[in-house]
């Protein structure tokens, strides 16, 4: 007997997704742990409609040492080799930084102003917010924050932007999207 395929996702499907993400990070956060890599690409949807937040590898735990750097290294945020790919087009995301310890951070785009400028002790579950935003806004416009479809920058110049203040406007990209 031939299986039937998935129902076809639309925006409130997605956004049903968003939700559960948000429950998952909600709960690691009332337990004292902050993911700090927020990105796409450590959202998996199982074939039941599960969804999991993958790649704790980063996180905080509240009240114990930190065991990773998750400052910039200055000469990775600069390298000409780091690129932002978009996500849209089903690329892969060469766009991962990597903290001062080595550890791979996620993409620019996704990432909170504090994070970005190494302010690590600012770090905490209003970073976590800021990324589950900006993947929101990704669903909403079709592009990452600051990053155009097929537009390729570096990192540091992301990160330039999002220093700078917030990307264009929901409205500007995306006609009808509800307040």
């Amino acid at each position: 007997q031939d299986f039937a395929p998935p129902p076809r996702w639309n925006l409130q499907r997605a956004l049903g997704v968003m939700v559960r993400v948000c429950q998952t990070v909600a709960y690691a956060h009332a337990r004292g742990v902050i993911h700090r890599d927020l990105k796409p690409a450590n959202i998996m949807v199982g074939d039941l409609g599960e969804v999991y937040v993958l790649d704790w590898g980063l996180a905080k735990i509240a009240g114990r040492r930190d065991i990773h750097d998750i400052r910039l290294r200055p000469e990775d945020a600069g390298d000409a080799r780091t690129r932002i790919t978009s996500t849209v087009r089903g690329e892969s995301d060469d766009g991962a930084l990597v903290t001062m310890d080595g550890a791979i951070l996620g993409t620019a785009a996704y990432m909170p102003p504090e994070q970005a400028q190494g302010r690590v002790e600012e770090v905490g579950p209003r970073s976590d917010v800021y990324s589950i935003g900006a993947m929101l806004y990704h669903l909403l416009t079709g592009r990452m924050p600051y990053v155009a479809p097929g537009e390729k920058v570096t990192a540091r110049t992301v990160l330039s932007m999002v220093l700078n203040g917030p990307p264009k406007r929901i409205e500007e990209l995306a006609q009808g999207v509800p307040d």
